[in-house]
């Protein structure tokens, strides 16, 4: 249901961009396109993060181009609660307000643009590698404080990415992304009994967290803006 929610969300706003661009016209002649800077957020991390469930990501994308149909994106998210404790933990000692989530993820993808247009980096179809680094702890606040209790992790996943991005001709204005794809992940855990004895930690009873395989899909709402022209 999220998913095609994010579909029809995603097909109103590019329609709506593509009427824009008419107006970009002067006499059936196209305004020259400009190679923007774009920076973004992610919704769909804000609610189930790169540890689905256990995490939500908070954070900012930059995406810039480096040829006439590439660009590099590169983002930075701190890691909080997931939806998942938000719901189920409301009143529970163990995942409600008292459920700790801390930790970092950063990810870095080199996009190839797909259209033949002499200029055209970050816009239309696209696709590229997807690389992404998390580490982060989950626990009680009571537990980490009185007994360094807590669930360390990390993990790496590499990606292939397909998706499209809208943006306005003359680079300046709301830029939408959507992209899916998959990749291989490895997610590993250590569970810390105190501050100097830990364990290796199983997430072989959560099928979805103990796949190597990584799948994506989601939507980028960003602005674009052009600090120079292209020569």
């Amino acid at each position: 249901m999220k998913q095609l929610a994010a579909l029809f969300l995603f097909f109103v706003l590019s329609s709506s961009l593509s009427a824009q661009d008419l107006l970009d016209y002067n006499h059936h002649r196209p305004a020259p396109m400009k190679m923007p800077r774009i920076i973004k957020i992610s919704p769909g991390n804000m609610l189930i993060g790169p540890i689905p469930f256990f995490t939500a990501a908070y954070g900012f994308l930059y995406e810039t181009p480096v040829a006439k149909r590439q660009s590099i994106q590169v983002g930075c998210s701190i890691l909080g609660k997931g939806l998942f404790f938000r719901i189920i933990g409301a009143g529970s000692s163990l995942y409600g307000s008292n459920t700790l989530e801390t930790g970092i993820e950063l990810q870095f993808a080199y996009k190839f643009y797909l259209s033949k247009k002499r200029r055209v980096a970050p816009r239309g179809w696209y696709t590229g590698p997807l690389v992404r680094f998390t580490s982060g702890g989950v626990g009680t606040d009571y537990d980490y404080r009185i007994k360094n209790y807590y669930i360390a992790f990390e993990q790496f996943d590499y990606n292939l990415i397909f998706g499209t991005q809208m943006i306005r001709r003359s680079g300046r204005g709301f830029v939408l992304d959507f992209y899916l794809g998959g990749g291989y992940k490895n997610l590993v855990g250590t569970q810390h009994f105190s501050a100097t004895y830990s364990a290796p930690y199983s997430f072989k009873g959560n099928p979805l967290l103990s796949t190597h395989f990584n799948f994506l899909i989601g939507i980028n709402f960003g602005w674009g803006f052009c600090p120079r022209d292209p020569q």
